[in-house]
């Protein structure tokens, strides 16, 4: 799938940036029919009912392909077994914004004016009327800080075969990464995982930089 459809789909809101790169050695693999295993990578999350969610997500796009999903506690008859993590740090960040001044020239006045000849003086008096004019006055810099949150999710696949005999290679591995304020992982992961297994398993070696909706 091309990164244009990628787009599309991702939609046109709010975005955020996903940097996304994948490797694998599945060109040419059928997938229908095949078997797989999935989970989180870390054990103390498995029972997390909010990464159960992701675990379903992840199964839901690898069934749409064909595939069939077994129970974890069945690893040993499937053909692929499914690993995926997701990891967030976060830094203080200064920033700063130059803030410009103006100032206003013309509009309404008052004059009082005194006018003398042969026979006397006599004043006139009243107000003088113009547009008013902005005038740039020079600007001023707001220095402020802010949380910038790292986001990493990868999905990690294995030959269950392979791994039992000692070869851990994976056959695939992605990766999504991302930058910015929030840490909404409700709303977060299921966009990173979007664009992982769109267009699974997607071009070996190659890195993509979009922006998804938010």
């Amino acid at each position: 799938m091309s990164l244009l459809v990628i787009f599309f789909v991702c939609g046109c809101a709010t975005r955020v940036e996903v940097e996304k790169k994948v490797f694998h050695t599945l060109d040419g693999t059928n997938f229908s029919g095949k078997t797989f295993i999935v989970g989180t990578a870390d054990p103390a999350l498995s029972n997390n009912l909010e990464f159960r969610n992701y675990t379903d997500l992840i199964a839901k796009y690898l069934t749409s392909k064909g595939m069939k999903r077994i129970p974890v506690s069945e690893i040993e008859k499937s053909d692929f077994s499914v690993f995926y993590s997701f990891a967030m740090t976060s830094s203080q960040e200064v920033g700063s914004v130059s803030v410009p001044h103006f100032t206003t020239t013309g509009g309404t006045s008052n004059f009082n004016a005194t006018t003398y000849s042969s026979s006397g003086s006599y004043n006139t008096y009243g107000t003088v009327s113009s547009f008013p004019t902005l005038q740039y006055a020079g600007s001023s810099t707001n220095v402020y800080t802010y949380t910038n949150y790292i986001r990493e999710f990868k999905i990690i696949i294995y030959s269950t075969s392979n791994f039992k005999n000692g070869d851990k290679t994976p056959v695939y591995q992605s990766t999504v990464h991302s930058e910015g304020s929030s840490r909404d992982t409700v709303r977060l992961i299921p966009i990173f995982i979007n664009a992982l297994l769109l267009d699974f398993p997607s071009v070996s070696g190659k890195s993509e930089t979009f922006e998804c909706e938010f």
